[in-house]
């Protein structure tokens, strides 16, 4: 199975570009690169955010050495590009930028700080510096951030390059622990330390570190250690691998889909490339397993959404290309050799390509990609990202019931070889069972999040009781198949939002059919690329897709026909008051304001100077939920365009404006206009040209009915 490759994006920098610094897949699968350029080959050598949709739509590009102030200072160092930078991905689709300060110089004393953003690129929070334990001559760098299952983060970082520390920090700049030291923790040899990952897993934070001891070389080694959401240490340090002295530099960690830790690293007495699988609590699935590509550049592991990791390699020296390798969550070899770059021997300006330079980047919800530098002379004027979506998962949940010959059997217990009787009444043979586990993160929705269709929601005793499946799953209804995630209505079929763990069953015919699953018709395995995602997948994921049984819709009239009719066999709903009121206002830095003139789709604001944020607030509602129609988008207004004026001058911004991102849907251009979510921010440079007072002019292309309560975001001014 090979990883669906996406659009290529090609990213021109702000002059050039000699260091790409951090890149990243944030929860809306928009991608964010942070550079270094300059227009001079000697500096300054500015920060810069470039934002992009996953097909390469232009979200934001700006420079932003102006944001990383603090107290009031600059805490950035222009003046060279020795300063290090990471990104962590939100749930909401924010995101936190940290980097480390340097402004005497390399080799001078460094701080850390870090500052939010939302998708559109706008800072949401002020700068907050990491240590809080400050001494002369401190180097504070090479720092790791790891999200938690409660929303908040890690960030683990080097001081002087002999010890770690760790701080756990709320999304608003907030701190939830002081300063912790690592090697102060029972079990760490002491002495020297360098080289150090982390990743979190539920409240669970893993540290990985290569330590030299108290005897220097002689018995360097990898240790990890352990900390959960208070920053406490849970047990004590403990030895990576089970070869001595085999610590080198460690390269890379990342959290599966299963909650496990999958580790990369090199035994230094053997030169191999190894990996580990550990949980969280500690115990070894995997321990020094040798790795199936041995090649030294570029080489880490990344987990994808669905299942399993990425193991990368090559890519060097220039014009050879990325390559990776498929493994699933248990650490069996599913597949090699992937391509994940695809680029000639020129740049997309015409010049030869002298080297390059990588950053790799797995997404929460689909996929990997990968940011190529392109070096062109001395000279870097290019990025490219190269995307990949990985498969989805489509299965049953445990307990569920299929129909055989001999009655109802749980799939569990089926094996390959007995007989299943199809929705048509067929009796077919079994070919393959497939199983495996996935961690869905409770109350906050993805490709692992089951559906559950309740009993008799289908048809009298259909199914015959509640049926719990992934939402990539198609029922077949009306004679076609439709996934289940697409006929949710909140009330007989509904999202389990509280699921975590989730184990994951399929049943594979030797041709796509419909079986009964807890007396509901629903397809049978389809290999379309996705065999491999389940841990027993051993053969077969080289095959071509299979045809499905039916034609296989997400929308249209069919699928809101069953939709429908699936919701009117629920019965009546006791819906909260409504309201045709969508109660429209701005919130400018903060502060609520109304309208000073309106006609009911036209909305005029009076602002008294130029703002540094504004958002277009209103009533929400998620039409699914209410029964308004399928649509199970939060839905605020729908906006036309938006025009900001101050006597004869003026700009307008219009709904297909691709800056419109952070609180809007896509552009739906039947109808020339585009949704908020209750809660959008307005591009700010569409007030930079003015100063003094403005309006604000808001013209709407349509409202629905909200719940009266349904006020938007808590983000929203009071």
């Amino acid at each position: 199975m090979s990883l669906t490759n996406d659009p290529t994006i090609t990213i021109t920098g702000i002059g050039t570009r000699p260091a790409t610094k951090a890149f990243a897949i944030l929860s809306n699968n928009y991608r964010v690169v942070i550079t270094q350029d300059n227009t001079a080959s000697s500096g300054p050598y500015d920060m810069v955010m470039t934002i992009v949709t996953e097909d390469g739509t232009a979200v934001s590009q700006r420079d932003i050495t102006s944001d990383l102030t603090y107290s009031g200072s600059s805490a950035v160092d222009t003046g060279d590009t020795a300063e290090t930078a990471s990104i962590l991905p939100l749930g909401n689709g924010d995101f936190v930028l940290s980097w480390s300060d340097s402004t005497g110089g390399v080799g001078e004393p460094t701080n850390l700080y870090f500052r939010v953003y939302n998708s559109s690129g706008v800072a949401i929070t002020a700068t907050t510096e990491v240590d809080s334990v400050h001494t002369t001559g401190d180097l504070n760098r090479f720092q790791k951030l790891s999200l938690l299952a409660d929303g908040n983060f890690s960030i683990v970082w080097a001081e002087n390059g002999t010890s770690y520390s760790l701080r756990i920090f709320k999304p608003d700049g907030t701190a939830v622990t002081n300063q912790i030291s690592i090697d102060s923790v029972s079990g760490d040899p002491g002495g020297a330390e360098y080289s150090h990952i982390a990743a979190s897993s539920g409240t669970t934070t893993l540290v990985v570190y290569t330590a030299y001891g108290t005897s220097g070389s002689v018995d360097n080694h990898y240790y990890y250690t352990l900390f959960d959401e208070t920053g406490t240490a849970i047990g004590t340090s403990h030895q990576l691998s089970a070869t001595p002295d085999s610590g080198s530099a460690v390269d890379s960690v990342a959290t599966l889909s299963d909650g496990n830790f999958v580790i990369g690293y090199r035994i230094s007495t053997s030169s191999q490339y190894v990996f580990a699988i550990l949980t969280p609590s500690g115990t070894f699935i995997r321990q020094d397993q040798a790795l199936h590509s041995q090649v030294a550049t570029n080489f880490g592991v990344y987990a994808l959404a669905s299942g399993g990791f990425l193991v990368t390699s090559g890519g060097s020296p220039a014009g050879t290309q990325l390559t990776g390798d498929i493994y699933d969550n248990t650490g069996t070899l599913l597949q090699s050799g992937v391509a994940l770059t695809s680029y000639g021997s020129d740049t997309p300006g015409g010049g030869t390509i002298s080297g390059l330079g990588y950053l790799i980047a797995s997404g929460p919800y689909s996929g990997v990609a990968v940011v190529a530098r392109e070096a062109v002379g001395s000279t870097s004027a290019t990025d490219q990202i190269f995307g990949h979506t990985n498969g989805t998962v489509v299965c049953f949940l445990r307990g569920t019931q299929i129909a055989t010959p001999d009655g109802e059997r749980a799939i569990e217990k089926l094996m390959p070889g007995d007989m299943a009787i199809t929705a048509g009444g067929a009796a077919r043979r079994i070919v393959w069972i497939g199983k495996g586990k996935v961690l869905a993160t409770a109350g906050r929705r993805s490709a692992a999040t089951p559906v559950i269709v309740r009993k008799g929601a289908l048809a009298d005793n259909v199914p015959n009781q509640d049926l719990r499946m992934t939402k990539a799953h198609g029922l077949y209804l009306g004679g076609v198949l439709i996934p289940v995630e697409f006929l949710v209505n909140h009330r007989t079929i509904l999202w389990d939002d509280r699921a975590q763990e989730v184990e994951i069953f399929h049943v594979e015919l030797d041709s796509h059919d419909v079986l009964l699953a807890n007396g509901a018709p629903a397809e049978s395995f389809r290999d379309d690329g996705n065999r491999w995602l389940f841990q027993n997948a051993r053969s077969g994921w080289d095959l071509p897709p299979q045809a499905p049984y039916a034609p296989v819709l997400t929308g249209g009239a069919v699928v809101d026909a069953v939709w429908r009719r699936l919701l009117d066999r629920a019965g009546p709903r006791a819906l909260p008051p409504m309201t045709d009121d969508a109660d429209v206002h701005l919130v400018v830095d903060g502060q609520r304001m109304d309208a000073v003139e309106s006609d009911g789709m036209v909305q005029v604001f009076r602002l008294s100077r130029r703002p540094e944020r504004v958002y277009v607030a209103s009533r929400e509602v998620v039409p699914a939920e209410q029964g308004l129609a399928r649509d199970s988008r939060s839905l605020g207004v729908a906006l036309r365009r938006i025009a900001v004026r101050q006597g004869t001058k003026f700009d307008v911004v219009p709904a297909e404006d691709a800056r419109l991102t952070d609180g809007f849907h896509p552009y739906e251009a039947a109808g020339n206009l585009r949704w908020t979510d209750g809660y959008a921010a307005l591009p700010i440079e569409a007030f930079t040209r003015f100063t003094g007072a403005m309006e604000v002019v808001l013209h709407l292309a349509g409202t629905t009915r909200y719940p009266v309560n349904g006020s938007g975001p808590a983000r929203a001014a009071a």
